[in-house]
């Protein structure tokens, strides 16, 4: 079984496994859009950024077993040239998954689709009013852990005390 993988692995050329992967993750995200703006295919629009990242995390992988196949300490001039070509492969389909998931979920999430109801708008005073509640909890709380502490703090002083006299 690893010699078909070794086998397989070196027959792909770094340059056409990354064009591969490229067009690959780009044919998602247009994809994504295109179900976006007809409105259908709502559940593969928010998987999709989580895709793009898998394909670009897989075409790493590739790209390093790539270069790491064919590096060999007796050539070593070859095999490092070997193993940056995979290497590219590698952070290229890293890169570009990462920037393709990052844009589509800015395009999914921050751009409204005209006439979506997204439901009420979020006014600032809103959450300024949150935050002010927010605050007001964290405080007491706080308040109310430093004085357990306290008080658990003086049983201790007073039990080695105690045990100190006796």
């Amino acid at each position: 079984m690893s010699e078909l993988l070794r086998s397989v692995f070196l027959a792909l050329s770094p340059d056409a496994v990354t064009e591969g992967f490229l067009y690959l993750m780009l044919a998602v995200f247009a994809l994504a859009l295109v179900c976006r703006f007809a409105r259908t295919g709502n559940e593969f629009v928010e998987q999709a950024p989580g895709l793009l990242t898998s394909l670009g995390i897989l075409g790493t992988f590739t790209g390093v077993i790539i270069g790491l196949f064919e590096f060999s300490l007796v050539d070593i001039d070859q095999s490092i040239a070997t193993l940056l070509d995979g290497l590219k492969t590698a952070f290229i389909t890293s890169v570009c998954g990462i920037g393709l998931s990052i844009v589509l979920r800015a395009l999914t999430r921050f751009i409204p689709m005209p006439g979506d109801s997204s439901g009420p708008v979020t006014e600032l005073s809103d959450i300024q009013q949150s935050l002010q509640q927010l605050q007001v909890a964290l405080v007491e709380g706080q308040e109310r852990q430093l004085k357990q502490s306290e008080t658990q703090l003086a049983e201790f002083t007073e039990q080695v005390s105690r045990s100190l006299v006796a």
